[in-house]
């Protein structure tokens, strides 16, 4: 091991191809802390940290036993970028926008109380300017901020920053030059009520001073550090530039810049089924869904999204505007599915199973037209409370010509907790003549590769016009990395779900309610083998569903026991 511990890296790698597991070893106690730091700084998470950080190691050891390793860079570079990939990956399989808000406590990457000492930051800076500065940083775009922690937290260079984010150091300069931009544009108040503190303490610091105080973020934390930063950033930037012979490129636009560009996005979900009672089978496009959306300013965004092909009809799905007074207060108008339920909220790019469950695709798959405001709470910690509530036409979203003395009304509250999401809504429509009034609840738990998820949903016809319809929604989803061929995840599922008798609040010829649906149970298993880079995604999704009905009930063909093989390409 002593004589090991003085080999390169690439050498160590060539001894561990070759059975020496000392090697390894080696290797494993040379970068963990570097690797480990790297992965916490990002999910905040010390279990979810663990398992990225074995992962990682997991594929390093897989990839270098199958002679698949090939030397481009540092052994560091290489060990991070599939850290890196790793964390893309749990992030995608939370269903966690990766736009995060300034002012989610959460999000809090760089400014934390045990990187500091404590001291000498409550004796420079009060609690509003440490708030303020940590604004300023999380108000940048991921790829900003991802490049000033790599380079200003972990002193890593532009190549090494290349080189895990798998970009050009074009591209990675491009991106700290912006995010210098935008901090000068978002900070100069602050910069001034910094200074101001600075002198009050007699505290001063020079450029080259910062530059020799190595641990600068260590001692001084965000505050003082944010000072050099901006102070050095140009010299800092023109000396790597010089270097590196390279220029910046404008690949990032600046925070006080809109992109016009719309982003498209899609999914085709495409299927065979067969009911296998009665041994009838088909294909399907099930859904060929587009969707657009942009900015036209940083306040102001949109959405529109077309299904072209479900199951052979053409569907105008959402088409909304979207004004941002604050960072925690919205206004969204149009037409879009109203706030109320959980599962109901998966796209065809995003369900677990090869069909929603009857609470998501039956009792609750309500879109309408109107407005609602929606209002994000500060918190603290990692907690996060949502609220959102509109009035919408009681009609269906097909007929916006239409005057009505009566509105639909629909409200859903989210309360984040670590890994935890509880919901809860309420909802009042109007379908045809009679009134019916909602309530649901949700609970999702979320842990590595496992989610679990119970939803409940209560329907009360107004009247007694139809016997109340309860809803009823638990399942379990466990995804994990693999190696078969293109596929790089796998995942297995397992789901109870069922509902009572339900009507969706139209007349029959004689004026009453009917039941459109019978009370029935299911249960389903299936399994996912999944490409997943970057943005663009392809599932293979194999599921059976066993039903269970009254035994007076007349099942159509297609409403029973069926196998469904599916292939969904997201991009």
């Amino acid at each position: 091991m002593q004589n090991l511990s003085k080999l390169a890296d690439r050498d160590l790698v060539a001894a561990y191809a070759n059975d020496n597991n000392d090697a390894f070893d080696v290797l494993l106690e040379r970068h963990q802390q570097k690797v480990y730091s790297y992965i916490f700084h990002i999910v905040k998470n010390k279990d979810i940290a663990d398992d990225i950080f074995q992962e990682t190691f997991v594929k390093a050891i897989m990839t270098i036993k199958q002679g698949r390793y090939t030397e481009h860079g540092k052994f560091s570079g290489w060990l991070t970028r599939i850290a890196h990939n790793l964390i893309i990956d749990f992030f995608r399989q939370e269903k966690i926008e990766n736009a995060v808000s300034a002012d989610d406590e959460t999000s809090d990457v760089l400014n934390r109380r045990d990187l500091c000492e404590g001291n000498i930051e409550d004796a420079i800076v009060s609690t509003q300017i440490d708030e303020d500065l940590r604004r300023i940083v999380m108000a940048l775009p991921d790829p900003q901020r991802e490049v000033l922690v790599m380079r200003f937290y972990r002193n890593m260079s532009f190549k090494e920053i290349a080189e895990a984010t798998s970009v050009s150091i074009n591209t990675a300069l491009g991106r700290m030059r912006y995010a210098i931009i935008n901090m000068r544009r978002i900070g100069p108040p602050l910069r001034s009520l910094l200074n101001r503190k600075l002198s009050e303490n007699r505290i001063t610091l020079t450029l080259s001073q910062a530059r020799i105080m190595k641990p600068l973020f260590r001692y001084l934390c965000l505050p003082l550090a944010i000072v050099a930063l901006l102070a050095s950033s140009q010299k800092s930037l023109a000396a790597e530039n010089q270097q590196s012979g390279t220029q910046p490129q404008s690949d990032e636009v600046s925070k006080d810049k809109v992109n016009l560009v719309p982003k498209i996005h899609g999914t085709v979900r495409a299927r065979w089924e067969m009911d296998t009672k009665g041994g009838e089978n088909r294909f399907a496009v099930r859904n060929a869904r587009v969707s657009i959306s942009g900015e036209i300013a940083q306040p102001i965004d949109y959405y529109i999204q077309t299904d072209f092909c479900d199951q052979g009809k053409m569907k105008i799905l959402d088409a909304w505007g979207r004004v941002s007074f604050t960072k925690r207060l919205r206004l969204q108008g149009g037409q879009f599915r109203l706030p109320f339920g959980t599962d109901c909220f998966r796209g065809p790019g995003t369900y677990f199973f090869s069909n929603h469950s009857f609470i998501g695709g039956i009792m609750n798959n309500v879109r309408g037209v109107g407005a609602k405001l929606s209002y994000t709470f500060p918190t603290s910690g990692s907690s996060l409370l949502s609220l959102e509530a509109g009035a919408f036409n009681p009609t269906s979203m097909a007929d916006h010509n239409v005057w009505v003395k009566e509105m639909a009304f629909a409200g859903k509250a989210l309360w984040t907790i670590g890994e935890v999401k509880i919901a809860a809504g309420a909802e009042t429509l109007i379908p045809d003549s009679v009134r019916i009034n909602s309530l649901t609840g949700s609970v999702t738990w979320t842990h590595g590769g496992l989610t679990l998820e119970g939803e409940y949903l209560n329907k009360h016809y107004t009247n007694k016009a139809h016997k109340a319809a309860h809803g009823y929604n638990v399942f379990a989803d466990y995804g994990f990395p693999v190696k078969a061929g293109i596929f790089n995840r796998a995942s297995v599922q397992a789901r109870f779900d069922g509902m009572t008798a339900y009507s969706s609040g139209n007349r029959n010829d004689e004026g009453k309610l009917f039941t459109d649906y019978a009370a029935r149970n299911r249960v389903t298993v299936g399994g996912t083998l999944s490409y997943i880079y970057k943005f663009v995604r392809c599932d293979l999704r194999l599921s059976y569903e066993k039903y269970f009905y009254h035994h007076d009930a007349v099942v159509p063909v297609g409403d029973g026991d069926k196998v469904c093989a599916e292939l969904v390409v997201k991009f």
